[in-house]
């Protein structure tokens, strides 16, 4: 499904905010509205942002807006086989960077909702249910599911990418293994010591919740049925809240037992990790930093 884009005239009904920047939308704006729940945007915070804006919506703008920002000239096929990994492992860091900076000279703007960022899966209708049993239990807090199908890793991660440096980040996201390993590898990812006992005591994921865990602290939690980890992105405006929600679902969902997180990770073909001299002379970096 494509966006409707056209410029409001005199003759349009009174529009509604931007479901973006949530300033009004005035004759003469660029207007995009989404296919999928019809919310308006400016076009320029539609294109900005990668997609729609509303909580839960997992509609993101068409190629060709977003290819236009910033235009960019096509390498050769060989060489893009040579830079891709490095490339997007830079986009991740910057990105996420970003977001972290964001959080501590930004007043959150999504205090009180709680993202969770998943793929379709035999899972779904569980983890929906968790959610509003989670929104039930504090009713100070409205827990939303952004959905993305499952055989599209590659447009999970842009809309996780966009919605970083949007400074609105989902507060809890599945990832791949060798993904996971780079956000937390990266300082991306809040730390999830504090429930680390209380999984290992409610899930029996033996040494399996040891794959949740980067230079010795736990960053993510297996999910209990599926070989991917879920964590939460350090620049989350609700850690604390995210926290005890992750909590409920793992200890919530359906266990299955032999799922090899590694293993499946090598054969959906995802990125790799970085190397661990990498890994090395970055800490080596931030340590002469400080």
């Amino acid at each position: 499904m494509k966006e409707r884009i056209w410029t409001l005239s005199d003759s349009d009904e009174a529009a509604s905010d931007c479901q973006a920047c949530e300033e009004p939308l005035q004759v003469g704006d660029e207007v995009a509205e989404c296919p999928r729940c019809k919310a308006l945007h400016h076009l320029a915070c539609w294109i900005r942002r990668g997609g729609c804006a509303r909580h839960g919506c997992p509609q993101t703008a068409d190629e060709s807006l977003t290819e236009k920002v910033p235009p960019k000239r096509d390498p050769p096929a060989r060489d893009t086989l040579a830079w891709l990994p490095a490339a997007l492992t830079v986009v991740l860091f910057v990105g996420a960077i970003i977001g972290i900076v964001w959080s501590f000279v930004h007043e959150p703007s999504s205090e009180g909702r709680i993202a969770i960022m998943t793929t379709t899966g035999s899972d779904l209708d569980y983890l929906q249910a968790l959610a509003n049993d989670f929104s039930e239990a504090h009713e100070d807090l409205e827990v939303s599911v952004i959905v993305l199908p499952a055989d599209s890793y590659d447009m999970y991660e842009q809309k996780l990418v966009t919605m970083l440096v949007a400074k609105d980040p989902p507060d809890i996201v599945m990832l791949p293994y060798s993904r996971f390993v780079v956000y937390a590898s990266r300082g991306a990812l809040a730390s999830l010591e504090v429930i680390k006992d209380a999984v290992a005591e409610a899930v029996p994921y033996g040494e399996r919740l040891a794959n949740g865990e980067v230079d010795g602290k736990l960053y993510g939690i297996p999910h209990p049925s599926r070989p991917v980890i879920m964590a939460i992105p350090a620049s989350s405006h609700n850690v604390v809240e995210a926290t005890g929600l992750m909590l409920h679902i793992a200890t919530n969902l359906p266990f299955e037992p032999g799922i090899d997180d590694i293993a499946q990770d090598r054969l959906l073909g995802t990125v790799p990790t970085l190397p661990p001299g990498d890994r090395n002379d970055d800490d080596k970096d931030t340590n002469d930093g400080d």
